[in-house]
């Protein structure tokens, strides 16, 4: 996970973050269905930033935000707030009736040891209502890097059935899911990226960093080909999973 570049982008997250608005409400619209416990038990957010529930302007059901994220924890109205690492949970077996999580999970390598410790610390019979990215979210940016260079250059996203597998792996019954796509447009790839680094998701992996000028503009170049009208077009897969314990 690019802890720094979350770290840096705390303070401007909110505003920026488009992608990750209608994956919060998804899950919102979900919480009062599958718990209806908000005055007397207390959801952990897990990989919160600033909140999920915040994307919603939300504040009548009590959370614990936890995040690897220190800046970005104080950027959340929670009451509790817990710095730390989602593939080592600081709680007891058994601890909490739900879990939310959005877009935290296409992150960490290890995603089996996160849904491991999400497992141990759910109570039996509850519930993790859970977002991620997975493939073929930013097919556009991927497809145009090809044509420049062969190193990868984004994040790799699993497909719907991979994370079916994680979940059930780990002794989760999928109650419910469901999987659409959004489409986001830029006025050209100076303002996509500048987007990324607002929010703190820099999807590059490459090694080389983003290649340099002479390869950005290549890439800008194979990039407009498939512009249209509204500008660039960057689009983002999502998969969202309910599962109980």
């Amino acid at each position: 996970m690019k802890l720094n570049n979350f770290s840096k982008a705390a303070k401007n997250y909110l505003s920026n973050a488009k992608m990750q608005v209608s994956s919060a409400k998804k899950i919102y619209n979900l919480i009062d269905k599958y718990y209806n416990n908000h005055d007397e038990e207390v959801v952990l957010d897990l990989g919160s930033g600033p909140g999920t529930l915040k994307h919603c302007n939300e504040t009548n059901c009590p959370t614990i935000s936890f995040d690897l994220s220190l800046p970005m924890l104080k950027t959340a109205n929670s009451k509790h707030k817990i710095n730390g690492d989602a593939q080592k949970l600081p709680f007891m077996n058994n601890t909490f009736s739900l879990i939310i999580s959005n877009l935290m999970l296409q992150w960490p390598d290890d995603k089996l040891q996160v849904l491991s410790e999400a497992y141990r610390v759910l109570k039996p019979g509850g519930t993790i209502i859970l977002c991620t990215l997975i493939k073929p979210s930013l097919s556009e940016l991927q497809e145009s890097w090809a044509q420049v260079d062969n190193e990868q250059h984004t994040l790799t996203f699993l497909d719907e059935n991979s994370y079916i597998k994680l979940f059930e792996n780990v002794g989760f019954t999928i109650k419910q899911k469901s999987h659409w796509s959004q489409t986001f447009y830029f006025d050209n790839l100076l303002s996509l990226f500048r987007n990324f680094k607002l929010t703190g998701t820099n999807l590059s992996k490459s090694t080389s960093g983003l290649g340099g000028k002479q390869k950005l503009q290549q890439l800008e170049g194979f990039y407009q080909k498939i512009a249209t009208s509204d500008g660039l077009p960057i689009s983002f897969s999502y998969l969202t999973i309910v599962a109980k314990k």
